[in-house]
């Protein structure tokens, strides 16, 4: 079962080149907020760990901490302008292009999805409900969708 939660309505205008890494800043700094420790975006995000054969497996996604409590959880981010809701039913669109990298990126570990939808809002998919889920979802806002559980944050 995927989990599927909305974290917050707030959209921030960014330049279009840097979007992507502005949001995964984002990401980490409300991960530090919210856990208590300190998330940095991976340099060069998920391309370091392939373009410097890296093995180290922080840096198997977009976003890690040096916390070992949270070593087998890898972060992934995605910003877009759009996301229909028929792409949550498509097992051939984007949003499930989206799943299927961060199960690949995870190589079998946990991993949380990010997606930030312009006027939309942040909404996180993850493998499972791992104690960083829990704190940022709540769970009395929830509806199910095809085996998905969607969960409004704010």
């Amino acid at each position: 079962m995927m989990n599927l939660f909305q974290i917050t309505g707030d959209i921030y205008m960014v330049n279009s080149i840097n979007k992507g890494k502005t949001f995964e800043r984002d990401i980490a700094n409300l991960l530090t907020k919210v856990m208590g420790i300190k998330f940095h975006r991976v340099p060069m995000s998920g391309a370091f760990s392939t373009n410097n054969n890296s093995n180290d497996p922080r840096f198997d996604g977009d976003i890690f901490t040096e916390d070992v409590k949270y070593k087998d959880i890898v972060i992934e981010c995605k910003s877009y302008a759009s996301l229909e809701v028929n792409d949550l039913f498509n097992k051939k669109s984007k949003f499930f292009g989206w799943i299927e990298q961060a199960k690949t990126e995870s190589k079998g570990k946990d991993w949380i999805l990010f997606i930030k939808i312009k006027n939309k809002g942040i909404f996180m998919v993850n493998s499972r409900l791992t104690e960083i889920a829990i704190r940022l979802i709540d769970l009395n806002k929830k509806i199910v969708v095809d085996k998905m559980v969607l969960y409004k944050i704010k």
